[in-house]
């Protein structure tokens, strides 16, 4: 008997049916859960990156993971690129990249923990398990 494998494959909605925001929700929220001081680096460095970013118009911001692309190739690049340091220094990158993703993993702790244990979530994980399938996300 031949057994057939199932593949699941799950998008943005699996995750926002649970909660959690989608991927253009990601930079606004984490924005606002920092210090203003934090806020206005983290401001300067994405101005840095995409000149036309303007904190009040939530047309202009970044793909989130753009922009920490962006600050990782800075940070990784930055000595060979520059004789010196300008306003900008390696310090105040690392600083936001890792505040940045400090914020979002105490959000979607918070999210996770306010969400419980959904009953069609156990279901589906206990199917997947069962059946021994495969998860595609293009999360």
């Amino acid at each position: 008997m031949t057994s057939r494998r199932r593949v699941y494959v799950i998008g943005a909605g699996f995750s926002a049916g649970l909660g959690f925001p989608v991927t253009k929700e990601l930079l606004p929220l984490a924005l606002s859960r920092m210090t203003p001081r934090e806020r206005s680096l983290l401001r300067r460095i994405i101005n840095f990156h995409f000149p036309t970013f303007r904190a009040d118009d939530f047309e202009t911001y970044p793909n989130i993971e753009d922009l920490l692309t962006k600050i990782k190739v800075n940070v990784d690049l930055f000595r060979a690129t520059r004789e010196r340091e300008g306003r900008l220094r390696l310090k105040h990158l690392q600083a936001v990249e890792r505040n940045l993703l400090y914020q979002l993993a105490v959000l979607f702790h918070k999210i996770l923990d306010e969400m419980g244990d959904p009953e069609w979530l156990r279901k589906f994980i206990a199917h997947v398990n069962r059946n021994a399938a495969t998860i595609i996300s293009f999360n």
